[in-house]
Parts: C-alpha cells; structure tokens; sequence
C-alpha cells in the first residue's frame, strides 16, 4: 500500500493506488471525493457505505477482484483513506485517532464549519471568482488539486467568512456586543451536522468495519 506523503509541489498526482501488489485506477475527481464525504455523512450502514465506497473510487471491472479476497479489501481500504486525505492519513492514523478520542478534551478539536450539500453555491461561486474555475464545466479536477484551492480561498468569498463565523468558540468572546452578533451568525449558518473535523476524518476508516468481519 502507498503510504507515503506526497507533495503536491513536486510529486505527480496519483491516479492509481496500489491494491494486492498491483497498481489500479482510482477515481481522482473532485466530484468523487466530494460524494465519498456526503456518504459518511449519511445514515446508511458501514457496511453499505464501504461497499458504496468502493463503487465511487475503482472500476467496475476492479471491484470483483478487490471483494473476494481479503488482502485486496484491506489494502483498497487503506487506499481509500490515503487518497481521500490526500496521503495526510492512513488507516492506521485513522484508527489511533478514534483509539483517543474520548481522551482528548474538547481544547483544540476544531469545529466542523463547511458542507458541500449546505454551502455549495458558495462553493461554487468562490472559485469561479477567485480562479476562474466553473466547477459545473471543467470536466476532470484532481481531488488534491481542489483540497488545495479550497483551503487556499481568499476572505473575500462569503464562504470563507461563514466558515469563520461558524469556527468561533463563542465562549471565549469577552465583548457582549460581538459575542451576540457572532452567536446571529453561528445561528444563521448553522450546519445540522455537528461532527468534527477530527470525526470526520475518523469516519473515513471506521465505516469500512462492517466488510472486514
């Protein structure tokens, strides 16, 4: 399994992962990942989900191999959390996460502040205005390639100004005025999600459970 980080500076992207000592496809799109994160978010079965999983990121013609045998599975699970991370993870990070978790106070663990379903017109606006990127027209977006362009846009798009209002920890606002206009704000773009960042993450490897008993 290619564990390794990348750097999107200097590296090629991938467009394959190596399952069971062999290199397949991946499907490297944007959209992918971006439905890969919508189903973690839903209410459908780990079990599902990672078989959903794996129809979104390999090739039909890929997907008997992988399931009928147990090193391939495994090794296309951890593919998975690679690429959907960007190599930032792997399952075993993953899984040491959610291992300490419950141990970990609520200091530091950052808020969930965006949805792709909630805030994808703003999305959508925000690189057309920043890059020039019409999400609907371009027909291929490594997933790498918009992690970076989304964490890269500017405050100027309203999108990164809601993001910003949604990660305040209320609490730690001392001024009554600015506490009331933030807590406006929180309301008004509130995510009916409240999962972590962290959380999110760790759903990545966690919902793949179900397929390895």
């Amino acid at each position: 399994m290619r564990d390794m980080f990348c750097n999107i500076l200097i590296d090629p992207l991938p467009t394959t992962v190596e399952v069971a000592g062999r290199d397949i496809s991946i499907n490297a799109d944007f959209r992918t990942a971006i439905l890969f994160e919508q189903l973690m978010q839903s209410k459908e079965q780990d079990n599902v989900k990672g078989r959903i999983a794996f129809e979104l990121f390999f090739p039909t013609e890929s997907l008997k191999a992988i399931l009928s045998d147990a090193q391939a599975t495994s090794d296309a699970i951890d593919a998975i959390v690679w690429f959907y991370s960007c190599s930032r993870q792997t399952r075993e990070t993953v899984e040491q996460r959610t291992q300490n978790a419950g141990r970990r106070s609520n200091f530091g663990i950052q808020r969930r502040i965006y949805d792709f379903d909630v805030d994808a017109p703003l999305i959508y606006a925000a690189f057309l205005a920043q890059y020039g990127v019409d999400l609907q027209d371009v027909d291929f977006l490594h997933w790498w390639k918009f992690s970076a362009m989304f964490s890269a846009l500017n405050d100027s798009n309203l999108i990164v100004k809601i993001m910003g209002w949604r990660s305040v920890d209320i609490a730690s606002i001392k001024n009554k005025t600015e506490k009331q206009r933030l807590a406006r704000l929180q309301a008004q773009y509130a995510l009916r999600d409240t999962k972590t960042i962290e959380e999110k993450q760790s759903l990545a490897g966690a919902l793949f459970g179900g397929m390895m008993k």
